[in-house]
């Protein structure tokens, strides 16, 4: 689970958001540049942090995470979903996350390697369950 959906529901939010996000498809944006700006947005806000001005931490942040919600959004309305695509995804969220936990190091080491293992360990344990998942059912 990524960071963002501790604080949203990702289905339901999506399924809101593309019926609005229509019009940027037809701009004929490519729905991978879209899901590769969010590390930009994650590096200044880990530069926020770093600062301690964390309302634009936030901000940026918040920037990151919109950019997850919108790109699959604009993958399926303009027909562009790809495996490519959901694997890009998948590991620019973790470069994301990644990204912010560093911005929390300079402010308290401790918590901020505290939330990096256990996004670590969930991005194993999650496709580990499918592997096993697979096994018990056949």
């Amino acid at each position: 689970m990524a960071i963002w959906q501790l604080f949203f529901k990702r289905k339901k939010v999506s399924g809101k958001m593309e019926a609005k996000i229509k019009w940027i498809a037809k701009l004929n944006i490519n729905p991978n540049h879209v899901t590769l700006l969010a590390i930009p947005l994650a590096l200044i806000a880990a530069y926020f942090i770093i600062q301690q001005d964390f309302i634009f931490g936030f901000v940026f942040v918040a920037l990151a995470i919109l950019m997850d919600f919108i790109d699959g959004s604009i993958a399926r309305a303009s027909n562009k979903v790809s495996d490519f695509g959901n694997y890009l995804d998948a590991v620019t969220d973790k470069i994301v996350e990644g990204i912010i936990y560093l911005g929390f190091v300079f402010i308290n080491p401790f918590f901020a390697f505290i939330a990096f293992f256990f996004s670590m360990i969930e991005a194993y344990a999650k496709p580990r369950l499918a592997i096993v998942m697979k096994i018990d059912n056949s």
